[in-house]
């Protein structure tokens, strides 16, 4: 069954975050981030459930999945999949306390 992806605005945020960071710091590099994220995306669109599971003991009834973006070891996609939504929660960096950053 085809999934509808939906990036909540947390996730948009974090993403335009990051880009501009990294635009400041290394153009080239920001624009291939922002490349790898869209790509994904639609990777975790497809094939939602192949990607890892992961657990935080503050947010046990969420059944929590994530994928890095190619290239790009330091960032975290989290994302949630419903019967018909795939909801991109956040994308982190890995300094990042991704256990807080995705409590409501």
């Amino acid at each position: 069954m085809k999934r509808k992806l939906i990036a909540r605005p947390r996730a948009e945020l974090d993403v335009i975050k990051h880009f501009v960071y990294l635009t400041e710091q290394n153009p080239p590099l920001a624009a291939r981030l922002k490349k790898s994220v869209k790509a994904a995306f639609a990777s975790i669109a497809k094939s939602p459930t192949s990607c890892a599971t992961v657990q935080f003991r503050s947010l046990p009834e969420i059944d929590l999945r994530f994928k890095r973006p190619a290239g790009f070891k330091n960032y975290l996609i989290y994302f949630q999949v419903t019967d018909d939504c795939i909801f991109i929660l956040r994308v982190l960096h890995a300094s990042q306390n991704a256990e807080s950053e995705l409590r409501p």
